[in-house]
This record gives structure tokens, C-alpha cells and sequence, in this order.
């Protein structure tokens, strides 16, 4: 059923499994998708460089928030619009522009949910415009947003790094890697 929900919409999906766990042939494996926790007591704050702050968007900043996010992660401006546009109107969604001045140089977003496992909080796209990267503002970034789930009530947050230095970034602000997710490309019709 599931397959045929994403096929009659022409999207490709995957299958998400807990690391390691032997699953019927499903079909190909794609990757492992990596994962790492903060609790609230072991959160490190990371000042933004000198020059540098840091806040939430407003609505009216989509388009920059937008544009930034495409450039940082080389996509077109107006899929980021796309979805960011309404997430930004959803109260449990958060962005957050960094500045030098007046100008955007970096992006991430949260997501704040009351699910099964308790209240907890998501980061993705935490990414610094190429002449700012290697500062310290990736780390300063995902601390800001971090700090701002716990305020809201997440009692976790987490965030998947696509590479060893990103998971180190993210070390320096208190996350500890943890059991990820094999990733699956299910089989035609199944």
C-alpha cells in the first residue's frame, strides 16, 4: 500500500530500518544514515564569531532564508521556497538565519514534535555560505537551535551528519553519535 501511494504520485521513497536490523529482502540498500543526540544538560553553547548573530526568521524572510539554504547546498531557490514558505507559517517549525552585518551566511531549521519517544527536536540543513565556513558558525548555529528546542520543550535533539567533519562540529556542541538507520530503496511493486 505504501508503494502504491508514492508510485501513483511518481516519488521515490525509502525504507528506514534500525541499524543493522535483518529485514526480509525489501530491496537495495542504499546507505547508512548516521545520527547523533543532544540531551539538555550536555548542550555547549558555541558563541558566533565576532561580528556574527544569529536569530529566527520572520515570515517575511523566507525568500532570503530560501535563497541562502540554495546557495549553501547548491539547489534551486525556488524548491527550497517551496516547503520552507509553509513550515515557516507552522508554529512547531523554526529557521534561523545567521548574519555578518546585514548580510544572510548561514541557514538551519527545527523541528519540534511530540511523538512516541516524548517531545524532541530535529536539526537539518545547518550549512555556512562557502567564505564563512571553517569559523566556527556551523557549531555556533546548531547551539542557538539547539538551546531554542529545549527552551520549547524537546527533552532531545537530534540530527543526522552526512560527514565525519560535520559529526565533529557537532561533537563541539554536545552531540553524541548513536545507532542510525540502514536506508532502503524498496523493490518494484513491493
Amino acid at each position: 500500500a505504501v508503494a502504491a501511494w508514492y508510485a501513483s504520485r511518481d516519488c521515490g521513497w525509502g525504507l528506514h530500518v534500525p541499524l543493522g536490523m535483518p529485514v526480509a529482502p525489501v530491496g537495495r540498500y542504499v546507505f547508512t544514515k548516521r545520527c547523533m543526540g543532544l540531551l539538555p544538560n550536555e548542550l555547549r553553547v558555541q558563541p558566533p564569531p565576532d561580528g556574527i548573530h544569529i536569530r529566527r526568521i520572520t515570515p517575511d524572510e523566507a525568500d532570503t532564508y530560501a535563497r541562502i539554504d540554495a546557495d549553501v547546498f547548491d539547489d534551486d531557490a525556488d524548491l527550497v521556497r517551496a516547503w520552507v514558505a509553509p513550515e515557516v507559517a507552522w508554529r512547531g517549525c523554526t529557521h534561523w538565519l545567521a548574519f555578518d552585518g546585514a548580510e544572510p551566511i548561514g541557514v538551519t531549521s527545527g523541528l519540534r514534535s511530540d511523538g512516541y519517544a516524548g517531545p524532541s527536536g530535529t536539526l537539518t540543513g545547518i550549512g555556512v555560505r562557502q567564505a564563512w565556513r571553517r569559523r566556527g558558525l556551523g557549531a555556533a548555529l546548531a547551539a542557538v537551535a539547539s538551546a531554542d528546542l529545549f527552551d520549547a520543550g524537546a527533552s532531545l535533539v537530534h540530527l543526522n551528519p552526512n560527514s565525519d567533519a560535520a559529526a565533529r562540529v557537532y561533537a563541539r556542541v554536545g552531540f553524541r553519535e548513536v545507532p542510525g538507520f540502514d536506508i532502503y530503496e524498496p523493490a518494484v511493486g513491493g
